[in-house]
């Protein structure tokens, strides 16, 4: 087994992103299963608990909007711009047109694969409400690996609405499930 570099390593050098991008595969596949198995009034359903103040259809749409700006940086621009996102409301309101953009991204991901995680970009992003978004320095695999946890938290989100309204039964109980979360962990929604 290869040693695991240390927090202070930089990346390897020549580190391809296809874990990452398999890993986001697999996560966006899971939601693509969980969207199918919804009809357009569950999806478009809201959470009894105003704590999500958002339908399952909208987490799905912020998740897929931080998936492509990502895309986007990886592919062209090298600018990943968490505002600018398209927020397209069809995604949120209709499962066909979620399912769409699932697999256009889904197959994006393969073009991503090969490129390098050390491979330099920026990220833009609104720190302070009214302020300019703030620049930073990044990697394509420091962001992809963003939206992979960004995903994973936010299908705990849907899997929490969906046991909230009663609609859990199918879903599989590793959705919304922390690749570090500890094994044993009850989750009542699971069962």
């Amino acid at each position: 087994m290869p040693a695991t570099p240390s927090a202070t390593e930089p990346c390897t050098p020549h580190a391809d992103c296809r874990d990452l991008t398999l890993a986001i595969g697999a996560a966006l596949d899971q939601l693509a299963r969980v969207v199918a198995s919804l009809d357009a009034a569950q999806f478009c359903s809201k959470s009894c608990d105003p704590a999500f103040g958002a339908s399952i259809g909208r987490h799905v749409r912020h998740v897929l909007d931080h998936i492509s700006a990502v895309e986007i940086a990886a592919m062209s621009a090298r600018t990943a711009d968490y505002e600018a996102r398209a927020r397209d409301s069809r995604i949120e309101h209709e499962p066909g047109i979620a399912l769409a953009e699932i697999a256009r991204l889904r197959d994006r991901l393969d073009l991503i694969a090969p490129l390098e995680a050390a491979l330099p970009a920026t990220i833009m992003i609104a720190i302070t409400r009214g302020q300019p978004k703030a620049t930073l320095p990044s990697t394509v695999g420091r962001e992809l690996s963003f939206v992979l946890s960004h995903t994973i938290h936010h299908h705990a989100i849907i899997r929490t609405m969906l046991c909230d309204l009663g609609l859990i039964s199918s879903i599989n109980p590793e959705f919304g499930l922390a690749p570090g979360s500890p094994d044993g962990v009850p989750n009542p929604c699971a069962r």
